[in-house]
């Protein structure tokens, strides 16, 4: 609730509440299951009317059990709360895993959903292609995957993905973001050839 405080003291208008919803991340926050679904009132009640737009993260939600899961997204789903982030915390799951997750949860919760994964074991990219291709609404996405831990759905690779898929037409000036991208890794890795 300190961190909503703060979002409001900076003037913004949008805010994004994660909650750990796997047993592993609710054990490493000294939490129950019980406990994190009694917090939704009160966190959920000092968002709401604050803010025009509020997305809730499932974070883990890739470990959670999914029963458990489902009966989070409803109950976020109670507070009016219409944008979920599905998270795969560990990057444990596949495209398959992906599809009829994110189809299941579609299904269930009738929410704007945006797919969240890790590239812990380099399938970032294709699973959030597969959460597109499942029925997502968005995807988190970073600026040449950099991020802490092991990185996220690469930007650049998953908008080339969709330009040369044709699946979707980009709006954004490809050269333009490799030539950032370039720029971002000499920043951060030395000396790297111009693609």
């Amino acid at each position: 609730v300190s961190h909503i405080q703060d979002a409001l003291e900076s003037s913004i208008e949008s805010i994004h509440i994660a909650f750990p919803v796997s047993d592993v991340q609710l054990r490493l926050h000294g939490m129950s299951r019980e406990d994190l679904l009694d917090s939704l009132d009160h966190v959920l009640c000092s968002a709401l009317g604050n803010f025009s737009h509020i997305s809730i993260g499932a974070q883990d939600a890739s470990r959670a059990d999914a029963d458990f899961l489902k009966l989070f997204i409803k109950s976020v789903g109670k507070y009016g709360v219409r944008r979920i982030r599905i998270a795969d915390t560990t990057g444990i799951w596949d495209p398959p895993t992906t599809v009829r997750m994110i189809r299941d949860i579609k299904e269930y919760s009738g929410a704007f959903l945006e797919f969240h994964g890790h590239d812990n074991f380099g399938k970032a990219s294709a699973n959030a292609i597969s959460a597109i291709q499942a029925g997502a609404d968005a995807v988190s996405t970073i600026l040449g995957g950099l991020c802490d831990e092991t990185g996220n759905t690469e930007l650049e690779e998953f908008l080339i993905y969709l330009a040369f898929a044709g699946r979707h037409r980009a709006t954004i000036e490809l050269e333009n973001l490799l030539a950032i991208n370039t720029s971002l890794y000499q920043e951060e890795v030395g000396n790297v050839e111009s693609w």
